[in-house]
């Protein structure tokens, strides 16, 4: 670990290097997270069909697959708005399970880590460090990093995938409105 932090690049390439061995978990677990976030946006496309179909009396995509009565258009959209809560449900079981365990994973490796540092550490680093700074890197730091593994780096995913599965849902739908809809996002910004 006291190699690592002799690194002189950003704070993130240095986390994402230490945490090497892990990648195959955080890879999975973005995986998850992405497909729970996806079923999470479809019952309301899904909703939308079935407006269609009972307000604007369209044939919805449906009607395409050999389903042209109304009735069991608006069936097989219940059943299916069912099914993708259900996948909704249990990716995001399998991505909290999957972050809460890299979380848990890599404050054990940075506690260790820094506990065997303490231990190989001489009794003048100790007088130069200050006992408050020491303790709250131990304690206080190392829990952030977790709770970050834990809870926000699966909101960064949410707002990532929000922002790219709606913005494409909305210029699948009508480009047009969505291009006036995005015309003002770099005023913004």
């Amino acid at each position: 670990m006291y190699d690592m932090l002799k690194d002189t690049s950003t704070p993130l390439l240095q986390l994402l290097r230490y945490t090497r061995s892990l990648r195959r978990d955080y890879v999975a677990a973005t995986i998850y997270s992405i497909l729970n976030k996806l079923f999470d946006l479809m019952p309301e496309v899904l909703l939308g069909v079935a407006i269609n179909i009972v307000v604007k009396k369209e044939h919805s995509w449906l009607s395409h697959l050999g389903v042209e009565d109304p009735k069991t258009q608006l069936l097989w959209l219940g059943l299916m708005i069912m099914v993708i809560y259900g996948l909704e449900s249990l990716f995001e079981y399998l991505y909290r399970i999957k972050w809460g365990q890299i979380a848990q994973s890599i404050q054990h490796r940075f506690r260790v880590d820094a506990f065997n540092h303490i231990q190989q550490s001489t009794m003048e680093a100790f007088a130069v460090q200050k006992t408050g700074n020491l303790l709250s890197t131990l304690n206080e730091d190392v829990n952030q990093l977790e709770y970050f593994f834990k809870e926000d780096i699966d909101k960064l995913i949410e707002l990532i995938c929000a922002v790219c599965f709606t913005g494409g849902l909305f210029f699948f739908l009508s480009p047009q409105v969505a291009s006036f809809a995005i015309l003002p996002v770099p005023l913004i910004l």
